[in-house]
């Protein structure tokens, strides 16, 4: 997850760097690992982050279109991503 989203090195050069090393651990794995760890761990974070919005007076929310290719939805339907900010 810190070369993916910190060092930015996309999953498919991950895969190829491990088998340099003599290592196969697919992209695929590794999607599974980080969604199941965001799901694991920074949901604790995340339901800290959302309880703590509504103890501020002015709360701002936006809803962005994004492309999202599995979500069980048919192709074309449309996506958000949701953001709140506080004052």
């Amino acid at each position: 997850m810190n070369a993916k989203y910190v060092n930015a090195v996309p999953l498919y050069r991950q895969e190829q760097e491990f088998e340099r090393y003599g290592l196969h651990i697919s992209r695929q794995n590794m999607a599974n690992w980080t969604i199941q760890c965001a799901d694991r761990y920074l949901a604790v974070l995340y339901d800290y982050l959302h309880k703590k919005l509504y103890g501020y007076h002015v709360l701002q929310a936006d809803e962005t279109p994004v492309l999202v290719n599995k979500d069980g939805r048919p192709a074309g339907a449309k996506s958000y991503m949701c953001y709140a900010l506080s004052f």
